[in-house]
């Protein structure tokens, strides 16, 4: 077997080498993010009223674009913002519908409550004497007291708004109830059956009322007069259902914006699924939510208006209110392993409508 110990073929091959991989490299260039070019001007500047479109022109094209307007809540310098300094003024309210409610039985009973606590510890054990009853309309307990809904004449009752102010707790952590407290039917079955002591009487229904709750809001006022507002029942409330007494555990619902106690007993009678007449306990459900402060906040987000698809040489936008506002783009240029970045601001000046 032949040794070759020639030098120079050894350099030859490493030489290719280092070609193949300079090739390589250089065919796939990482940082290569084409540079960012980009400017923007207010078509007609001096011709911008308040609820009329404002028009941007575009020069460049950019892979991406994101745009704050300027106005509150949607502001560039608010993007990391999570904490509000100061909060002036707090408030809650909602809208509630009653239904399903037989008069006799529930008549001018406060079955929805709406509860506050601070010193709730979120461990899911509720006791009752860690919580404050909004809704309470003694005024020993509540000097302002928040409406609840109330079945007054018929089956049903609607609360289309109720509103308190919290501004005591703006400064607290604290977390929020609603509770559905409802004594027994009185079991007396709907197919034609009436009330001994009152022949005339028949009755609708077998289950205790279902109550909807919508058009929660918990509005945060700054010093400036800027409303935040939180609504969303499952990812800022972060509502969570407790039974304290309740043999069933179903109907019970809670969606972004919606909530809904409708409790339903059944009982199984010679395999046939029947309502349970036999209602002897008062029925006790929490919605509670996650605990909130006053003081936090989310961040501006701002409003993505181009990604690589599509060519964009303009963009409109209305704003509302006169005013003098900063309209701020977030422009970017990226590939799959760098990205370069720049922000361009513009004032625009919004007269009061024509």
């Amino acid at each position: 077997m032949k040794t070759n110990n020639n030098p120079t073929s050894g350099k030859r091959l490493a030489q290719l080498l280092a070609l193949c991989l300079l090739a390589t490299f250089s065919s796939c260039d990482r940082d290569g993010t084409e540079s960012v070019e980009f400017g923007v001007n207010v078509q007609t500047p001096d011709a911008v009223y308040a609820g009329q479109p404002v028009t941007f022109e575009f020069d460049g094209n950019p892979d991406y674009i994101a745009f704050y307007s300027g106005e509150k809540n949607d502001r560039y310098a608010n993007r990391d913002r999570t904490t509000l300094p100061e909060v002036d003024s707090l408030g809650l309210s909602y809208s509630a519908k009653m239904q399903y409610a037989e008069n006799y039985d529930y008549l001018g009973d406060r079955i929805l409550r709406v509860m506050i606590s601070d010193t709730y510890d979120g461990s899911g054990e509720i006791n009752p004497e860690e919580w404050h009853d909004l809704t309470d309309p003694d005024p020993a307990v509540n000097e302002e007291y928040l409406k609840s809904v109330i079945l007054e004449t018929s089956t049903t009752a609607k609360l289309p708004y109720a509103a308190v102010n919290l501004s005591q707790y703006k400064d607290k952590d604290f977390y929020l109830a609603f509770r559905y407290l409802a004594e027994p039917h009185t079991g007396i079955k709907s197919e034609g059956h009436t009330l001994p002591s009152d022949p005339k009487k028949t009755y609708s229904y077998d289950n205790r009322p279902r109550i909807d709750i919508t058009e929660l809001k918990l509005v945060k006022r700054e010093p400036d007069k800027n409303l935040i507002v939180v609504e969303d029942m499952v990812r800022e409330f972060v509502f969570t259902p407790h039974f304290v007494t309740s043999k069933v555990q179903n109907n019970f619902t809670v969606s972004n914006y919606s909530m809904m106690f409708q409790p339903q007993e059944y009982v199984v009678t010679d395999g046939k699924i029947t309502v349970n007449e036999s209602q002897d306990y008062d029925i006790d459900v929490w919605m509670v939510s996650q605990k909130l402060s006053p003081h936090s906040v989310e961040p501006d987000r701002g409003t993505p208006i181009k990604g690589t698809n599509a060519r964009l040489g303009i963009y409109q936008h209305t704003y509302s209110e006169p005013g003098t506002y900063t309209a701020t783009f977030i422009v970017t240029n990226a590939n799959k392993w760098n990205s370069e970045q720049i922000v361009r601001e513009v004032t625009v000046e919004v007269k009061p409508a024509q």
